[in-house]
């Protein structure tokens, strides 16, 4: 006797002592759970995306209508104003179908159970979590008001597709902000869909039937329980499953979003990235990526039209020339069948892409670009007999004609002529990763990169020479404004100025030749200085297009993903070329001339003879030296 009556003092101090202590605050919940989204801005400081945990759209008790708190108490706790916290009855019940199945079929949840299970405790089955959860539900009873326990609930409460409270439900299903405007039938579907919100979800087509009679149960429930007249439930019953369709903008840069979304939570950890109210400034260009998207899948759509059984994909991206910044990136044509980004992770053979660096070695080593080389069968490399893409062989012609036109035995010659180790040391730094193996195969792009490194490659040559690692996010501040990291510019002299002069002189060259066979005049028209490079590999399994006006550098990659030969169906000049063209006409170019060394002075030579000539030459073309 003694033994119970001091255990009964003991319970009753520990409860007491419970009941008192302010353990619980659901007013410091609800802050909690109103966690701040990461707003992301462009460059120029516009809404871009967020990032956040999921949606949350908070509303106080009073502005809860009267059927819909209806609707929730009929579905899931008609005596929730009466009890304290316990329904006692439900939980003999729910013992007794235990006891009998011998595992927990049923449970006895009241409101403020579910809401203790919510916030405060594990989804665990466990005696000793049924104990907790009891007790901290008598707690919470006794420390909190009816309409605060129900507002936390309303609040909280999983509605599915990762939205949270009913507030946040009503407008993504119906655009409905103000939940006073709810219908007696909405109301019903947002009380039911809680016992199982990935079998109610009202998102989801294959979800309608069971939603339907799910929202019909409690609309027949509210009904018996005198919530409604049988008018109301009559005319609720005939109301039609109609959900707000959520527009998807298929131009979204999904896999440049993912690339940002990567790179803060590498800087700041995922917690402050969905939760902490940042906001990030990048680099991205919202204008630009959105016409980068369109024009890619615009092609992708074109091509797939005509060869629908080769599944053809790619990337695109374009970078700032002087900061390096990304300011479109596209890194397939449907991120959600493969999130897989093209641009950054696929490692791909670049084929003629390596050429510039071929002759750009040579400059360095005293070669010229207006040098004559004879186009003709190599003879002297044992077990290789590499020829041109057009199998033909033209004889003699300049360096910077050879390069224009991607020759592929007079750029072998050249890297023969410089060697190996110099041609692999200036294209190290260029920071193309390699690996470089010393032989001669080495000119024609036996060697592996992404796209991005191989754009950020070639946006040396028009930014004098300089390099930056490219990136996409320039500062983040916190929620109170205050910046709390900042994008550190290290930049790296990797090419004299004059070698890369000499280059971009001699890239000129290629949109010139590729003008003429795409039958394009846009660039000549408009008077922008612009250059580029083809690159083909083996059996034309990758088309690449690396092209630069003086304001964007832009890089694009098509192939299959399964690494099919792709001969005969698709070519850098004819496919990767007039993306990069389409892309390029509808952006704005600020800039209309390339940065030149001024001790640099132009010639006009024969691009076969190498003569000085008069600009009237029908061979005529402008080099610097």
């Amino acid at each position: 006797m003694f033994f119970l009556f001091t255990l009964c003092c003991c319970a009753s101090g520990v409860l007491f002592f419970l009941a008192n202590y302010p353990i619980i605050d659901l007013e410091q919940q609800n802050l909690l759970l109103q966690a701040q989204p990461t707003i992301v801005l462009d460059d120029n400081n516009n809404e871009w995306t967020r990032f956040q945990l999921d949606r949350r759209d908070p509303a106080p008790y009073d502005q809860v209508p009267k059927q819909l708190i209806h609707a929730f108490l009929a579905a899931e706790d008609r005596n929730f104003f009466h009890h304290h916290g316990i329904s006692w009855r439900g939980i003999a019940r729910a013992l007794w179908t235990n006891l009998t199945q011998r595992r927990f079929a049923q449970g006895a949840s009241t409101i403020t159970h579910q809401l203790v299970k919510l916030i405060f405790l594990s989804q665990e089955k466990t005696i000793i979590r049924k104990i907790k959860e009891q007790i901290t539900t008598l707690i919470i009873e006794y420390q909190c008001t009816k309409e605060q326990i129900l507002e936390a609930y309303l609040n909280i409460i999983y509605c599915g597709n990762g939205i949270y409270g009913v507030q946040t439900a009503a407008q993504r299903f119906w655009g409905i902000k103000d939940i006073q405007k709810l219908s007696l039938a909405q109301c019903a579907l947002l009380a039911g869909l809680v016992k199982s919100p990935a079998a109610y979800c009202p998102l989801h087509p294959k979800n309608n039937d069971a939603c339907l009679s799910r929202r019909n149960l409690v609309l027949k429930l509210m009904f018996e329980q005198n919530y409604c007249t049988r008018a109301e439930y009559e005319a609720a019953l005939q109301e039609p499953l109609i959900m707000l369709t959520e527009k998807h903008d298929a131009t979204f840069a999904r896999h440049a979003r993912e690339l940002v979304r990567q790179t803060i939570e590498s800087i700041v950890g995922r917690e402050q990235l969905y939760a902490g109210g940042l906001i990030i400034k990048t680099t991205f260009n919202s204008d630009i990526q959105k016409k980068a998207a369109s024009s890619f899948q615009k092609h992708i759509a074109a091509f797939k039209a005509k060869k629908p059984s080769t599944p053809l994909d790619g990337a695109l991206v374009t970078l700032d020339p002087t900061s390096f910044g990304i300011k479109a990136l596209v890194g397939g044509n449907n991120f959600e069948t493969s999130q897989f980004n093209r641009a950054k992770q696929a490692k791909l053979q670049i084929g003629s892409l390596i050429k510039p660096f071929v002759y750009g070695a040579g400059v360095m080593h005293g070669l010229h670009l207006w040098d004559v080389v004879v186009d003709e069968p190599l003879t002297d490399i044992p077990n290789w007999n590499p020829r041109n893409f057009n199998r033909r062989f033209e004889g003699p012609m300049t360096r910077a004609r050879a390069l224009a036109v991607s020759n592929n035995i007079i750029a072998i010659k050249t890297f023969l002529e410089v060697g190996a180790e110099k041609v692999i040391d200036f294209t190290k730094k260029c920071h193309l990763p390699g690996p470089f193996m010393p032989y001669p195969s080495l000119a024609l792009g036996c060697t592996e990169c992404s796209l991005m490194q191989a754009t950020a490659a070639y946006t040396i040559f028009v930014n004098n020479g300089i390099y930056q690692e490219p990136y996409c996010v320039e500062w983040i501040k916190d929620r109170w404004g205050k910046k709390i990291w900042k994008h550190t510019v290290h930049k790296e002299q990797a090419l004299p100025s004059r070698v890369c002069g000499q280059l971009v002189q001699a890239l000129k060259l290629v949109p010139a030749y590729l003008a003429m066979r795409l039958q394009s005049t846009w660039l000549t028209a408009e008077g922008i200085d612009s250059m580029g490079k083809t690159g083909t590999t083996n059996d034309t399994r990758n088309c690449w297009f690396i092209g630069a006006t003086p304001s964007y550098v832009t890089g694009v990659y098509l192939g299959c993903d399964d690494n099919r030969s792709l001969e005969g169906i698709v070519s850098a000049t004819k496919t990767a070329t007039p993306l990069w063209l389409e892309f390029n006409k509808m952006l704005e170019h600020h800039q209309k001339t390339f940065f030149s060394d001024p001790t640099l002075q132009p010639i006009i030579i024969n691009s076969r003879t190498g003569e000085i000539v008069k600009n009237n030459d029908p061979q005529a073309i402008i080099l610097m030296e």
